[in-house]
């Protein structure tokens, strides 16, 4: 079953991110609202002493993206509009992914579509982070809002 919903979302994401090109951007600034429209907001940080992000999800989110772009994130409605600036991150089913915390280190580029198999050589230029995840059915539920991490090369 898990297999089944993970391929479902990971066939979904070339539609959903064909569809980031073709809509309107809007800025969206660290505040106390998700960066997607009509989801649940989670808390979520990155600790520049441990370099650890953190993240907290309620059991019905079974799939979890955290995003690093080098750009503030931009989104429309359950879009994101600036996937040419997400750089690294990682998801549910990369090594070194937990689900409530992911190390630096555990970072991975992002290309094309998905998270590539190569881990992301990191820096010390700020970057935009995010945290998002998917219900059982992959429907988008909850994200954090925008937060700041020095992880960009």
């Amino acid at each position: 079953m898990k297999r089944l919903i993970m391929k479902n979302i990971c066939l979904a994401l070339p539609i959903v991110f064909a569809l980031c090109a073709m809509r309107c951007a809007q800025d969206v600034a660290e505040s106390g609202t998700p960066i997607f429209d009509d989801v649940e907001l989670v808390s979520a940080s990155y600790s520049y002493s441990g370099e650890t992000f953190t993240y907290s999800f309620p059991d019905e989110v079974v799939y979890i993206v955290l995003g690093v772009f080098n750009a503030p994130i931009e989104t429309d409605g359950k879009i994101i509009t600036n996937m040419n600036n997400l750089k690294a991150g990682s998801r549910t089913g990369h090594a070194g992914f937990f689900r409530n915390s992911l190390s630096k280190t555990a970072l991975y580029t992002f290309s094309g579509n998905d998270f590539t198999t190569t881990q992301y050589t990191t820096g010390t230029n700020n970057g935009y982070c995010a945290v998002w995840g998917y219900d059982k059915w992959g429907t988008l539920t909850h994200a954090s809002n925008s937060f700041s991490c020095n992880v960009i090369q």
